[in-house]
């Protein structure tokens, strides 16, 4: 289980509409999110920080967010990489497996219960104990 104090996510959208959106609902489980607008901004970041989750939209100003999501996975293999597409085809399913993504999500999201699912699994915690701080 992550300690409470340490819970942190990274996303990276070049969207401020999602990237609030997300950080808003990560901030009311005790989840600090830090939020990044370019690939460039994101490895900066993931250079000075420890984060157990890195939600990437894929299509960024500067490139590809499954492109940079692998080549990250393969630096911080211990982080988990969810890529966030308004185009959630076989084809961008199938990249991002094989990027070693773990988890591919359509943009707008219909639910907040993969984000909840994410969280559990990256913190080894139940939703319900990472929204109270356990």
């Amino acid at each position: 289980m992550t300690d409470a104090a340490t819970r942190q996510v990274l996303v990276v959208d070049d969207d401020v509409g999602v990237s609030e959106f997300l950080a808003s609902f990560f901030a009311l489980a005790n989840i600090r999110a830090v939020v990044a607008e370019t690939i460039l901004e994101a490895h900066r970041t993931l250079e000075k920080e420890v984060f157990q989750v890195v939600f990437v939209d894929k299509h960024l100003p500067d490139g590809n967010g499954i492109d940079f999501a692998g080549e990250a996975k393969r630096s911080f293999p211990g982080t988990m990489f969810v890529v966030l597409t308004g185009a959630a085809t076989p084809t961008t399913m199938g990249a991002a497996e094989d990027a070693g993504v773990e988890r591919c999500l359509a943009k707008p999201l219909a639910s907040l219960e993969p984000l909840e699912e994410i969280c559990e699994s990256a913190f080894g915690a139940t939703w319900d104990e990472i929204r109270e701080g356990r």
